[in-house]
Order: C-alpha cells, then sequence, then structure tokens
C-alpha cells in the first residue's frame, strides 16, 4: 500500500503566502501576480459554479469563494497541498478534490493558473475544460510566456504568447480578454531563489542537455537576470463570445 505524502514541503515553486520571504523577490513576485489573475477572475463568479484547476494551497480558491461563488471544485494532484488548503482556507462553498483529471460536471467559471506549462498533453486538459464549462461560460488561463523548460525542473515545455493564443484556439476557445505581467528579476535575485528553493533545479535535463542548461543559467543567474513574463488570457467557447 502506498502512503500519500501530506506533509507540504517546498517544491521550488509551490507559492504558500505564508512561507514567503521579504528577501525572496522571485516568490513575492509569483504571489502577486497569482492574487491579481484570481481578482480578476473574482469579479465574474457571483452566484457561479466554479472550477479551480491547480488549486495548490488553496487561497486562490478562498478568494473566488469569498467573492460568492455558489460553490467552489478546487482540484489538485497534491495531497499534501489539499490537506493545507482544507487547514488554512477553508470556506463552505469549497470541495477540495485530488485528482489530475476531471471528473463529469459543468462549471459556469474555470480558473487555470500556471498549470499548462507543467502537464504531459496540454490539449487534453484544454479538451477536458471545453467538455465541462458551460456553453456561455469563461475559461481564465494563465501560463508563462518566456523560456522556463530549462530553468525549472516541472517545467514540461515553453510558450510565447502567440503559442499560448494558438493552444486554446485549437482547444475551440475564443479569447475575450488578456493581460500580460512582466517583472525584471536580476541575476542577484535568481540566484538567492534558487538558493531557497533548490528543488527546483531541472536536474534530469541537465544531465540530457548539460551545455544548454548550463549557458541559459549562466547568463541568467549570473550575468543579465530574466524578465519574468506571464499572459493570462479570458476564454469562452468559439461560437458562444
Amino acid at each position: 500500500m502506498t502512503t500519500r505524502q501530506t506533509h507540504l514541503r517546498d517544491s521550488g515553486e509551490r507559492v504558500v503566502p505564508e512561507w514567503v520571504n521579504p528577501n525572496d523577490r522571485m516568490v513575492k513576485m509569483l504571489l502577486d501576480q497569482h492574487l491579481r489573475r484570481y481578482r480578476t477572475a473574482a469579479l465574474a463568479v457571483a452566484d457561479k459554479r466554479v472550477l479551480d484547476y491547480g488549486c495548490g494551497v488553496g487561497y486562490g480558491a478562498r478568494m473566488l469563494a469569498e467573492a460568492g461563488a455558489a460553490s467552489v471544485t478546487a482540484v489538485d494532484v497534491d495531497p499534501a497541498a489539499l490537506a493545507y488548503a482544507r487547514t488554512h482556507y477553508p470556506a463552505a462553498a469549497i470541495d477540495h478534490v485530488l485528482a489530475d483529471t476531471i471528473a463529469t460536471g459543468t462549471y459556469d467559471v474555470i480558473t487555470c493558473f500556471e498549470v499548462l506549462q507543467h502537464v504531459q498533453d496540454p490539449a487534453e486538459l484544454l479538451a477536458a475544460f471545453q467538455r465541462v464549462l458551460d456553453p456561455h461560460g469563461r475559461l481564465y488561463l494563465s501560463a508563462s510566456t518566456y523560456p522556463t523548460a530549462d530553468m525549472y525542473r516541472y517545467h514540461q515545455r515553453d510558450y510565447d504568447q502567440a503559442g499560448l493564443r494558438a493552444a486554446v484556439g485549437a482547444a475551440g476557445f475564443t479569447i475575450v480578454d488578456e493581460f500580460d505581467q512582466a517583472s525584471v528579476m536580476s541575476a542577484n535575485d535568481l540566484r538567492r531563489a534558487s538558493l531557497l528553493h533548490w528543488r527546483s533545479f531541472p536536474a534530469q535535463r541537465f544531465r540530457r542537455h548539460p551545455m544548454r542548461v548550463l549557458r541559459r543559467l549562466v547568463r541568467t543567474h549570473l550575468v543579465q537576470g530574466v524578465t519574468h513574463e506571464a499572459m493570462t488570457v479570458v476564454c469562452a467557447p468559439t461560437g458562444n463570445v
């Protein structure tokens, strides 16, 4: 019998508001970006059925519940994150679900922030959203739009803005609104973040492509830093804009 890990630990990418170190500019930036995304979605959830896919430790799902959502189904693959969410960010409207797939159901609003670059088959995930989203509903989706796969262990692919737009269009969605987020991280910021969150180092990718990863890290962590870019799109099923 497999014992599921329920002790939350720093994966190198996990954003936990209670853990934010004032000197960790990278994670503070990531939290600020997430909060803006959830605040944007929260404007549209009153009395709605909401799916928060990739809810993490649950602060966003709680924001959606407090904004008046009729129900929030908060889904994540990490049992430790969900245990933390149930303890730290509970709400009567929230149902926390451990899953890596989407069960049947119908939702008026779906939020999925910074998940797409992590999954093995993003087209399959977008098709699942298309299946469970109400024809008049809205999908709020974000992804990093600068090269990240050589910097972060759990990133499966890179997107740029055109690639993200193409992915949602191919899945049968039309973008009705979008906004960009960009924050400049100095080389010193990145070195500090790497020391604090060493588990995010892409060790397997480094073994496969050592020189490519090394060149990327030298350029970003020792020389020029990086501009962390992300894009959030608000989508409707094509034909129901």
